[in-house]
């Protein structure tokens, strides 16, 4: 009794969607009429979108050479990346340059202008955090 309840249920519900589908078609549901309304340049914005998109055939000289050739002949580094590299040298020494007098030097210099640390007081008053309850 089960498997028919379910077979018949099945059976309503894919009639029902194969209809919906049909009027759909048939009352002209699928022309765009809501997507024209929204967007009034849409068709003229894909035809040139593909009249941008032509394909060019590639030079068959260049196709029939060997891709090692292509590659690896004429090979111009960029120099932006060289140049950007050896200005961060030339400003700030990496720590290996510096000698160990100068380093220890630096070291107490940061020290000192850091902030000593504070306590923050606790309800009763003084300096110290009050001890936590064990559970």
């Amino acid at each position: 009794m089960k498997s028919l309840i379910l077979l018949f249920f099945f059976l309503v519900a894919g009639f029902t969607y194969a209809n919906a589908q049909a009027r759909f078609e048939q009352t002209g549901g699928g022309t765009g009429k809501v997507r024209d309304a929204l967007f009034p340049s849409l068709k003229k914005d894909i035809a040139d979108m593909q009249s941008r998109s032509v394909q060019t055939k590639p030079d068959p000289s260049v196709i029939s050479t060997p891709t090692k050739k292509r590659l690896f002949t004429d090979y111009q580094p960029s120099h932006s990346t060289l140049k950007a590299a050896a200005a961060s040298k030339k400003t700030t020494p990496i720590p290996s340059d510096v000698s160990a007098k100068e380093a220890s030097n630096n070291l107490k210099q940061d020290k000192a202008l850091q902030p000593t640390p504070t306590s923050v007081p606790n309800q009763d008053g003084s300096g110290a955090p009050a001890p936590h309850k064990k559970n």
